[in-house]
């Protein structure tokens, strides 16, 4: 078997710590706003977190803002790669959409923990990284292409869809998001996109659970972060 070159381990091994460190700079900043709140996070506490210098700090990141928008990004990533895995199964753009949203709405219900720290996030940036903007509006083309959806500005659609969302994870979190609520919800996003009312209502009532939260991924950890604290917070 031919040895791999020299020079193409050494960028490999390069490109490989990068991605430790990144993915440590941002996992110490998820600790620090699971334990202080995202006013609180600074790039000291992170650093501190971290164990790491200023100087490593900015070699990846610019400001505390670039770092918190990075951490939602990948927190974005994973939760929309976990909605796709949970709704998969079902025929149809418009059913997958009923059913990620539906997903969506009772992970937050499940995780109160998560659900407040994801509010406290900009879950609706249209960021060039953010895994939103680079997967939602091929799924809606999709929708469009099956004759579901009527062809709107994505813009329009994304910002319905998310704007949905924020306003039912804050709903979730004061507890005035029932089952009832999130199925009109629902039915309300798939006419705003296209579908007849009556259809839009039958695909409303598709079935859905949490996603799985794997422990090695960064919401496991921040669901974790956030437990731990809640425990210490109440002396147990």
């Amino acid at each position: 078997m031919q040895a791999e070159p020299a020079e193409d381990h050494r960028t490999r091994t390069a490109a490989h710590r990068r991605l430790r460190m990144r993915r440590r700079l941002v996992e110490s900043a998820l600790e620090v706003i699971a334990r202080d709140g995202l006013e609180a996070t600074t790039i000291d506490t992170v650093i501190r977190t971290a164990g790491v210098s200023r100087g490593s700090f900015y070699n990846y990141f610019d400001s505390t803002e670039d770092l918190v928008q990075a951490a939602s990004n990948d927190l974005k990533g994973e939760m929309l790669l976990q909605v796709i895995k949970a709704t998969q199964g079902h025929p149809d753009p418009a059913t997958r959409l009923a059913a990620g949203f539906k997903t969506f709405a009772v992970t937050v219900a499940t995780y109160p923990e998560l659900a407040q720290f994801v509010q406290g996030l900009d879950l609706s940036a249209a960021n060039t990284a953010s895994a939103v903007s680079e997967r939602f509006p091929i799924f809606l083309r999709n929708g469009i292409a099956a004759g579901q959806f009527v062809e709107q500005p994505p813009a329009v659609m994304i910002d319905l869809v998310t704007g949905c969302v924020i306003k039912c994870v804050a709903r979730t979190i004061s507890g005035t998001a029932d089952a009832t609520y999130v199925r009109h919800l629902v039915a309300g996003v798939l006419r705003g996109l296209g579908l007849p009312p009556d259809q839009a209502w039958q695909i409303s009532a598709v079935e859905a659970g949490p996603i799985d939260i794997p422990a090695d991924g960064l919401l496991g950890r921040l669901h974790q972060m956030r437990h731990n604290h809640a425990t210490l917070a109440q002396g147990v």
